[in-house]
């Protein structure tokens, strides 16, 4: 089957990549930028700062052929990034931009199977209709309108998903992309809810998890000063009010102080002012960059995982601290929430500071807790690999093989 990819920022795009080359289909990877060693931009790159930043938009595990790319996308990328415009903007530019190039490049090659990212994908689709080819939306976030209640509750949603003309604006776009989606991939069922509350028809859902590295996340080398206090709470993410920072802060400055220890890692974030102010708390530490084998230790290292987030579709993080042997608190926005029972972890309301409070001071008053769930979330997190997420695309493969031969 020949297959085109696209998606203007990667993020998980390699895995999904891989599990159809693996699935021995021909795929092509269309993407905004994929580092190449041997073209004069990348050559010139590599004698800035930014070679570092580029050189992560590549795999040497994906063949350079089988990746498409367009000089002027990852031109337009870096000189957007020096322009006075919100990043829901710029990010809307560089969709539009990458939907126009991919629509040409289906008439020219003739996919049989088109996957389309959210937001880049309307013209594309139109195209695919066009020749006959079977389109999937990859879609990472919720409904919008889900993410519409969310900008009337809380002042700060209208600050990260754009101004209401820009919102309105992408939001219709997003709802022609699932009318025209042959079958719309989601995350969780959290965000598989928000499309079915907004009528779109359930069976035209696939909610197929994102997995984690099972090599690197693992409970069996947790470090042997697990019952050592003070209670070690860790968050992973970027430092931001969407996913709930500063009430963590807020909370975890009223537990203890001789009793708890919270270590934030992740980027800076429209949250990172408040964290600051915080610092100077010797009980509380902060790392912006960090990589995944380092991750991986700080997370063995800790005792409960702490993620209060307003909105996340899925959140890996949640998985990989699972994965690393640790219980965890989450919010009911938070996909893998799907993930999370009595035996493993605490699932609390959005932006419920009592409930948060309460979770967190429930490992406090019960510490013997945290090792038998830590456990059972570790097993919970051994169903969830990047092979079972492979497995599942493969078999949604299967299922269309006899619509594309009969084409």
């Amino acid at each position: 089957m020949k297959i085109l990819l696209s998606n203007p920022s990667i993020q998980y795009s390699k895995q999904t990549f891989k599990a159809l080359n693996e699935a021995g289909h021909e795929v092509v990877f269309a993407t905004a930028y994929w580092y190449r060693s041997k073209r004069l931009i990348e050559k010139t790159i590599s004698l800035t700062p930014l070679k570092s930043y580029l050189i992560r938009y590549s795999d040497d595990s994906i063949k350079d052929k089988q990746v498409i790319t367009r000089f002027w996308a990852t031109f337009f990328h870096f000189l957007i990034k020096l322009l006075p415009f919100e990043v829901e903007q710029k990010s809307y530019w560089e969709d539009r931009l990458q939907d126009r190039w991919v629509s040409r490049y289906i008439k020219k090659w003739k996919p049989q199977l088109v996957i389309g990212y959210e937001k880049s994908s309307i013209q594309s689709f139109k195209a695919s209709d066009s020749i006959g080819a079977i389109k999937w939306l990859d879609l990472s976030q919720v409904h919008p309108d889900f993410i519409e209640s969310l900008r009337i509750s809380y002042d700060f949603f209208i600050q990260i998903t754009g101004s209401p003309i820009l919102f309105k604006k992408i939001a219709h776009l997003k709802k022609q992309e699932y009318e025209l989606a042959d079958s719309i991939f989601c995350l969780s069922n959290f965000a598989a809810k928000t499309l079915i509350d907004a009528s779109i028809p359930k069976e035209k859902i696939i909610v197929n998890p994102l997995g984690f590295n099972e090599f690197i996340f693992k409970e069996s080398e947790r470090l042997p000063n697990q019952e050592q206090q003070p209670l070690h709470f860790i968050y992973t993410g970027i430092i931001t009010k969407r996913k709930g920072v500063d009430l963590l802060l807020k909370v975890f400055s009223e537990l203890p102080k001789n009793e708890v220890k919270l270590t934030l890692i992740g980027p800076p974030g429209d949250a990172s002012a408040i964290l600051n102010t915080y610092l100077e708390q010797k009980n509380i530490s902060y790392k912006p960059y960090i990589n995944q084998q380092d991750l991986a230790k700080e997370l063995r290292a800790g005792d409960v995982f702490v993620f209060p987030s307003f909105l996340d579709s899925w959140a890996a993080v949640v998985l990989e601290a699972m994965a690393s042997g640790l219980p965890v608190i989450v919010t009911k926005n938070t996909g893998a929430a799907q993930l999370v029972t009595v035996k493993n972890g605490i699932v609390i309301s959005v932006g419920d500071k009592q409930a948060l409070f309460n979770a967190m001071t429930n490992f406090l008053q019960f510490p013997q807790l945290k090792k038998a769930m830590g456990r059972s979330a570790a097993e919970t997190a051994k169903q969830f690999t990047w092979k079972r997420y492979n497995n599942q695309i493969a078999e949604e493969l299967h299922k269309i093989l006899p619509r594309i031969n009969h084409v």
